[in-house]
Order: structure tokens, then C-alpha cells, then sequence
């Protein structure tokens, strides 16, 4: 295999802040958004360098030997835990594109350019975030963490003027973000959205909702809007976004349990059904799309003080006996939701997979 380290452009190269990206200055840029893309953890440098003259070397002598390939534009390489990750990507162009020896892989490459790294970053710049429920509350803070963290959102919830805010906000703070009107419960109409919006990188599967009551007093719509919206919904939103991070090969799906998805509580028997649903269902989701480099994870919030429950949580008769089951003795803030989720979403969780990071100041640890 032909293995050639010359480098046609020196000059190529560039930091991209956690990122190092070597470009053949074919004017398409590939990177993260290619259709199809190969992901190696190398421990050093020097080990990202000689992959990358592997991967140049081999489509060399494919093209020699007449087999037919896309061209490769560019190749980054991410700080990743400590080590290099290089993906190349391919771009989506016929099949005539010409490599020669020498157009990828690095010979001459200062170290101080990029630092390696001990300390994984939380960045998620470039990436495609969908946000359902972003209008308000928890997704809301959701949507404007990530856009934060560098991603570009896509908001999604039923009522335009509460999207427009949030839209706003993230602009307003230098970020991307667009808002897409969608009632998650009509699944027809929900596909075809997720199928407009094609890629995404991370899924914060939020859309939900809560009736407390006694489970004598359940009403019909009361149970099945809680199982519409908190698990058939999120089911189909999952399956949605799988779909795309599978072609892709990998993807972030972070779904919304609750202290009550691990714990019970009187008066909330269907709620918290629904919520120990989508404990099951990321753990066995979070197995069977792990092969393909899809990960699934969830959060578990305490009480939130957000301007819907704050009236609750402050009740006499509610708030004190909820504030007694929190160690830290505090309700939780949107803001630590957000926080959770961006580091889920982020390569800092690479391996954390199937699993719920409680966000309740202790509760269920007793």
C-alpha cells in the first residue's frame, strides 16, 4: 500500500479550536456533515498523522487498481479524552474525483499548533441539535445551553411565538438556531419534519407533560395524553433521529426521565409510569444502537422551579414535603438540566452509554 506523507499545501492546516483540520481546498467541505465518515481513536499525534497517511495511501491504490471512489476533501482531526480522533470524510460527489499520492497525510506538522489535551471538551460546535418541547421551561434552557456550546438548534414545539423566543435568544447570543412548529403527538406529520430537517448529531428528546391525581380519580384523556406524549411520542422521535444518526454513524440521544422514573410518589401512579418507561427504553435502545455508534442517555430531574411549577413547588401544602426529599435542600434550576445535557451531548460522554444522570440534588440516593 502506498503510504506517501508528502504534504501538497503546508499551509493547510488549521486550528479550529479542538480541532485540526487539514483542507485540499476543493471548494465542498465535508468534515462531520458527510454522508459517510470513519472515526479512529489514536492515543497521539503522531498516531492521528500516520492514520491519516494510511487513509491516503489506500484510496491512492484503489483509484490505481480502477475501483471507483469519492474524492476526499478534508480530514479533521478532534481532541478527544486525551487522544486524537481523525475522521475523514467523504464528500457526496460522482464517483470521478482523482487522488493522487501525498494529497492527505502530514509530513511536516508543528505540535505546538494544537495541544493535546487531558481535559475533554464540551463543545459541541458544528453539530446539529434538535430540541423538542424547546418552547418552554426545561427544553427551553435545553436549546439555549446547546446553541451556547456551539451547535446549531433546531427548536421544536407545538406554539410558534414561545419557539420565536427561544430562536431569538440563542441568536441574540452570537449561536444558530431555527425554529420548526411541530406537534410531536401527530407522528405522521413529525416524520416528515425530522425527514426535512435530515442530519442531526444530537437528539434532547424533551416533549412531555404531567396530570397529577389519585388513581381513583384518573379521567380517560387525563392517562392516555400522559402515554401519548411522554412515551408513544418519544418513542417515534427516538426512532426518528436513530434513523438518520444510523446512516451516519453516530448520534446523541438524550431522553427526559424524572426522579419519579426511579422512585414513586403518591398521586403521581401514571406519571411516573411513564417515566420509568423511558428508563427501559434507554437502557435497551441505548444497546442495540450502540454497534452503530449511536449512544443513548438520559437525565433524571428533581422538582424544577421553572414559571410553570413555580407556583406548585411554592404551595404550602406542596412545596416543603418535595424540598424534604432533596439532600441539598434546593430545588433544581433549568439551568442544571442544561447542564447535564450539554455534557451528555458533548464528546466529554463519549462512552456513556444507557445510562440516567440524575439531576435531583440527592433524592433518589436515599
Amino acid at each position: 500500500m502506498a503510504n506517501s506523507c508528502r504534504m501538497s499545501n503546508p499551509n493547510a492546516i488549521r486550528s479550529t479550536g479542538s480541532s485540526l483540520v487539514y483542507s485540499l481546498g476543493d471548494s465542498s467541505r465535508c468534515l462531520l456533515r458527510s454522508s459517510r465518515y470513519r472515526r479512529t481513536q489514536t492515543p497521539s499525534l503522531r498516531a492521528g498523522a500516520e492514520l491519516l497517511a494510511r487513509v491516503d495511501g489506500a484510496l491512492y491504490d484503489a483509484q490505481r487498481a480502477g475501483r471507483s471512489f469519492v474524492s476526499v476533501t478534508e480530514v479533521t482531526v478532534f481532541v478527544v479524552g486525551g487522544g486524537w480522533r481523525p475522521v475523514a470524510g467523504f464528500a457526496c460527489r460522482p464517483n470521478n474525483g482523482k487522488i493522487g499520492p501525498g494529497q492527505l497525510g502530514y509530513s511536516k506538522f508543528r505540535g505546538d499548533q494544537v495541544s493535546e489535551s487531558y481535559l475533554p471538551s464540551m463543545r459541541v460546535d458544528g453539530q446539529v441539535a434538535v430540541v423538542t418541547g424547546a418552547g418552554r421551561g426545561i427544553g427551553f434552557g435545553c436549546a439555549r445551553a446547546l446553541g451556547e456550546a456551539g451547535a446549531e438548534v433546531i427548536a421544536v414545539a407545538r406554539t410558534r411565538s414561545d419557539l420565536d423566543e427561544v430562536v431569538a435568544q440563542i441568536i441574540a447570543a452570537g449561536g444558530k438556531a431555527r425554529a420548526v412548529e411541530c406537534d410531536v403527538t401527530d407522528t405522521a406529520a413529525m416524520r416528515a419534519t425530522f425527514a426535512e430537517i435530515g442530519h442531526i448529531d444530537i437528539l434532547i428528546n424533551n416533549a412531555g407533560m404531567g396530570v397529577a391525581g389519585a388513581l381513583g380519580d384518573y379521567q380517560d384523556d387525563d392517562v392516555r395524553t400522559m402515554i401519548d406524549l411522554n412515551c408513544t411520542s418519544a418513542v417515534f422521535v427516538a426512532q426518528a433521529a436513530a434513523r438518520q444518526m444510523v446512516e451516519q454513524g453516530s448520534g446523541v440521544i438524550v431522553n427526559l426521565s424524572s426522579t419519579f422514573g426511579i422512585n414513586g410518589r403518591p398521586n403521581h401512579s401514571v406519571y411516573s409510569a411513564t417515566k420509568h418507561f423511558i428508563e427501559g427504553f434507554t437502557k435497551s435502545t441505548a444497546i442495540e444502537l450502540a454497534p452503530k455508534g449511536v449512544r443513548v442517555v438520559a437525565i433524571g430531574p428533581t422538582a424544577i422551579d421553572t414559571p410553570m411549577t413555580h407556583a406548585r413547588l411554592h404551595d404550602p401544602q406542596i412545596g416543603p414535603d418535595l424540598l424534604a426529599r432533596i439532600p441539598m435542600g434546593r430545588f433544581g434550576e433549568v439551568e442544571d438540566c442544561a447542564a447535564a445535557v450539554v455534557f451528555l451531548a458533548s464528546p466529554a460522554a463519549a462512552l456513556i452509554t444507557g445510562t440516567t444522570i440524575m439531576v435531583d440534588g440527592g433524592w433518589t440516593a436515599q
